[in-house]
């Protein structure tokens, strides 16, 4: 049989560098993530090394369950260094994965995806 161990929970949950590729511009229009998290949670993201400001997620229900963050339409940059997931509780989150949605400059009106598992700190 398969042994299977929940993510430990943890306050602050980091994604780790994000290489998109190279576009003039990135705007980032959603973050979505399955988790399972107590308290309001707080997602920043990161772009060329300097925070984007963040964006508030409230519980849906208890367990674990997808969350979704709508970002602003002035979160863009060169290159998104991290996307940051932090519970601000010291019980911590679990989070399984993180799925970026973005829009490359150039006229593109496609949202790319990026699935992606996360790095604990």
């Amino acid at each position: 049989y398969i042994a299977y161990v929940l993510p430990v929970p943890r306050r602050v949950w980091d994604t780790g560098p994000i290489d998109l590729g190279y576009e003039p511009l990135y705007w980032l229009r959603e973050v979505k993530f399955k988790g399972k998290i107590a308290t309001t949670i707080t997602i920043t993201p990161y772009f060329d090394g300097v925070s984007q400001g963040g964006v508030s997620v409230s519980p849906l229900k208890t367990g674990i369950s997808m969350h979704s963050a709508k970002m602003g339409r002035g979160i863009k940059g060169k290159q998104i260094s991290n996307i940051r997931i932090d519970s601000g509780s010291s019980s911590g989150c679990n989070v399984y994965w993180v799925e970026l949605f973005y829009r490359p400059s150039g006229g593109e009106m496609q949202r790319k995806v990026v699935k992606m598992g996360v790095i604990t700190q």
